[in-house]
């Protein structure tokens, strides 16, 4: 328990204290759910259906960052008006919880509001999400979550029947997340034909990543994710960023354990346009829709990043960086390479720094690098007018070959296989 009392001691948000307070209404539950909530309509209650039956807390951060618009306060207080309303909570207003019992369901929802204390709107989404964690793993401190992870899931998701069960055990003890398969509804209109061009874009990214080898090959939708609660902490939780604080949890997870590529049934995401974050499935529609569709990296481009992470075992192997290697990479890139083999004489101790420092984040740096070297090979995403029944046809071919080419888990390998 070290490694928990010195987050919580050291880390963890004011909230994750305060919940003792709520010692004597709490249970010991099978599995907890985390969901900030901004803005949301009162339907977003409905993914509460998806987990009864399943002894779980779910534990909303209900929130407005400073400064947010009157239409936006407005609704997140209608969201709150419908909770009091439908669950008739019990009040703990110096700290801002509410907590309802259900039958095999309990809620914890947590204001954040001018009510009480909004968000500083520079950590957002990011903050939300680390006060859910971080009351979660306090909660399992305290011997009242069985589960070792947390799940957590957006207010608009609707979660498969399998959910909790899918991340109940896995083959690796190194688990440190898993990525739950996802698809978007597809809205009739232009607005369902955007949310599956974007969702094309993401899977031929994971897909073009996973063909190339990358230990970074898995999707950052913080809707998508359950993380053990060790590793969370190894970490020190979500990065208090408004948006890609998805992205840079993961990143750090994948440094120090197994992130599992979930093939089950997938999580449903509504296919929205929305200004709640400032990137995501919602801002990404809204651009398309108004004919910005993203960059896609071209099929060389992953040919290449491919070309350069074997290179990378091999000089891990060899201990010396090959001559077509150093023509292949950036100054920089080639530095570090230097510096991680002149570190340590074991081959698997230098890979792992090479993986270490050649993350997701410069993975992506790399991608447009070689964009900004072949910008003619780059093109926007395309976007074709497809029948409703052609769409759903090519989202379920989408997502089938992604598992088939992303099976297996992804992360920093702890061992690498000898070259000759």
């Amino acid at each position: 328990m070290r490694t928990e009392s010195q987050y919580l001691r050291c880390y963890a948000q004011p909230e994750a204290h305060q919940v003792t307070c709520l010692t004597p209404l709490l249970t010991e539950y099978d599995n907890v759910l985390t969901v900030p909530a901004h803005a949301e309509p009162a339907e977003a209650l409905e993914l509460l259906s998806d987990i009864r039956g399943k002894r779980a807390l779910a534990i909303w951060v209900v929130n407005d960052p400073q400064g947010a618009s009157v239409a936006a306060r407005t609704q997140t207080q209608a969201l709150l008006s419908f909770i009091q309303k439908k669950f008739k909570p019990q009040n703990f207003p110096e700290h801002g919880f509410l907590f309802a019992s259900q039958p095999d369901l309990d809620i914890l929802c947590v204001e954040r509001t001018d009510n009480t204390t909004p968000l500083n709107p520079k950590q957002g989404v990011g903050a939300a999400r680390k006060i859910a964690a971080d009351i979660a793993v306090a909660l399992a401190a305290r011997g009242y979550i069985r589960s070792r992870m947390i799940h957590c899931c957006d207010a608009d998701t609707r979660l498969p029947q399998n959910y909790f069960t899918q991340t109940a055990t896995s083959p690796d003890k190194r688990r440190a997340a898993a990525v739950y398969s996802f698809r978007h509804t597809l809205p009739p209109g232009p607005i369902g034909q955007a949310v599956f061009h974007y969702e094309r874009y993401l899977r031929r990214h994971i897909t073009g990543l996973a063909q190339a080898g990358s230990p970074y090959a898995f999707h950052s939708l913080g809707s998508t994710l359950a993380i053990d609660i060790e590793a969370y902490q190894a970490v020190r939780g979500f990065p208090l960023r408004a948006a890609a604080e998805d992205f840079y949890l993961l990143n750090k997870l994948a440094k120090v354990g197994v992130i599992d590529r979930l093939a089950g049934a997938p999580v449903v995401l509504q296919g929205r346009i929305s200004s709640r974050v400032p990137i995501g499935t919602g801002p990404a529609v809204q651009r398309i829709l108004a004919g910005r569709p993203p960059v896609e990296s071209p099929p060389a481009s992953y040919l290449q990043l491919g070309i350069v992470l074997e290179h990378l075992r091999i000089a891990a192997n060899l201990g010396t960086v090959p001559m077509v290697l150093q023509q292949q990479l950036t100054p920089d890139i080639l530095r570090h390479l230097e510096r991680a083999l002149q570190a340590s004489q074991h081959p698997n101790h230098r890979l792992r720094h090479l993986h270490t420092w050649f993350d997701g984040l410069k993975t992506r740096q790399y991608l447009r690098h070689l964009q900004a070297r072949t910008p003619c090979g780059c093109t926007a995403v395309t976007i074709r007018t497809l029948d409703e029944h052609q769409l759903r046809n090519l989202q379920e071919t989408l997502l089938v070959q992604e598992q088939r080419i992303a099976a297996g888990p992804a992360g920093v390998p702890w061992h690498v296989p000898h070259t000759e």
